[in-house]
């Protein structure tokens, strides 16, 4: 999250993923993301599923997951009910 009055980054995140059979911890690449109109919730899309996380002052917190593969495209409601959530067809 940007500070746009004092042009600094204020929270931020990294997606990372545990691969058990090499034991190793590697970087999941963000393909697409969405804030929900009244900007206490973000919906992100990455390479197997989704999550919406809630902002909280100092923390994102996971609210929900969805296993859902290749989304390409998230878009929340006008009224922030409904998650749209597109793959390439």
């Amino acid at each position: 999250m940007w500070d746009y009055i004092n042009y600094k980054c204020v929270l931020d995140l990294n997606f990372t993923i545990y691969d058990s059979k090499t034991g190793k911890i590697a970087q999941q690449p963000l393909i697409t993301a969405a804030l929900h109109p009244s900007g206490y919730y973000i919906a992100v899309a990455l390479m197997d599923h989704i999550v919406i996380y809630h902002l909280m002052h100092s923390e994102f917190r996971v609210f929900h997951t969805h296993e859902l593969k290749n989304i390409k495209k998230l878009k929340f409601s006008n009224g922030g009910h409904l998650l749209c959530a597109a793959d390439h067809k």
